[in-house]
């Protein structure tokens, strides 16, 4: 759907934070907690083994997504907002 001007609403963000027990087919298992949002088909991941800290996380992506985008009226277009992302991930994955 590249070039028509998908909508997006920002305010629907959730996220989620699940076990992930996962291997690479080494026998060895993961046991680690990870939060994960999806904007705009940008993916943000974060692994800790304390789960609490990644549902603050994604407090806190959510908020700083909500204010970038507040008043740009062109927050609404998919395309835009994904290319914003990715410039701002760098910094999103520090929170």
């Amino acid at each position: 759907m590249k070039g028509a001007h998908r909508k997006l609403d920002l305010s629907r963000t959730k996220g989620y934070v699940y076990l992930d027990q996962s291997s690479k087919g080494s026998g060895k298992r993961h046991n680690i907690w990870c939060a994960e949002i999806q904007i705009a088909g940008v993916r943000l991941r974060k692994r800790s083994s304390d789960p609490a800290e990644l549902e603050r996380r994604l407090g806190e992506v959510r908020a700083v997504l909500s204010q970038d985008f507040s008043d740009i009226p062109a927050a609404q277009n998919y395309e835009i907002v994904a290319d914003a992302v990715r410039i701002m991930k760098p910094k999103l994955m520090q929170l």
